[in-house]
């Protein structure tokens, strides 16, 4: 039975091509070694996942500081109190 061997990212897949495109029928070590790959790639996945959505929430943390540090909030109260002054002289 001729085979293919993919290779995507860390992962190197072995597929077996039946040349009649029949189902090719795996044993139980086959099918729990495939459940276990699958489970580690979903563990991998999710961890992934997690820390990207980490590293976003203090990215978006660190910009919302940096907007909020960089206007003075008192910057149209000391105008409006200078313009109020100016008017009452």
């Amino acid at each position: 039975m001729p085979s293919v061997v993919l290779k995507i990212e860390n992962y190197v897949c072995l597929l077996f091509v039946n040349s009649q495109r029949e189902r090719v029928k795996l044993d139980e070590e086959e099918l729990e070694r495939r459940r276990k790959e699958m489970m580690e790639n979903a563990k991998w996945r999710e961890q992934q996942r997690t820390k990207n959505v980490t590293k976003y929430r203090e990215e978006e943390k660190k910009e919302e500081e940096t907007l909020k540090n960089s206007r003075d909030p008192d910057f149209i109260r000391s105008d409006l109190v200078e313009v109020i002054w100016r008017k009452l002289r």
